[in-house]
């Protein structure tokens, strides 16, 4: 979807988070529904939301949807954590499976490897 949205000037979406995507990568959004980006005057809403009645900067909608709405739990505690470190986490479980895989790639290269 990454590349598919580099090259398109507009989406459409019912309720796709898509869109979300496309908004953080400075497209313009066309809600036909009412997914939790429509209505803050960041996307041309052809059903608006009204109890929607203030706008936001994408700052403030990433933030509130990213940020401060939800919970994350921490991979190695079980608990409650920040969202700057449940990203450190991730990255850091990335690192490991990434060595793992190498390795076991080296391993299943030798096995087929026609000597």
């Amino acid at each position: 979807m990454s590349d598919l949205l580099n090259e398109v000037d507009e989406v459409h979406s019912l309720t796709s988070l898509t869109g979300f995507e496309a908004l953080l990568r400075g497209k313009k959004v066309v809600c036909y529904g009412q997914p939790f980006y429509a209505g803050w005057g960041l996307t041309v809403d052809l059903m608006p939301p009204l109890r929607r009645t203030r706008t936001l900067t994408l700052d403030q909608l990433v933030a509130g949807v990213l940020i401060m709405y939800p919970a994350y739990l921490s991979r190695q505690t079980g608990r409650f954590t920040t969202p700057e470190r449940a990203v450190d986490e991730l990255l850091a479980w990335r690192q490991e499976r990434s060595i793992f895989l190498n390795i076991w790639r080296r391993m299943i290269g030798r096995l087929f490897r026609k000597d």
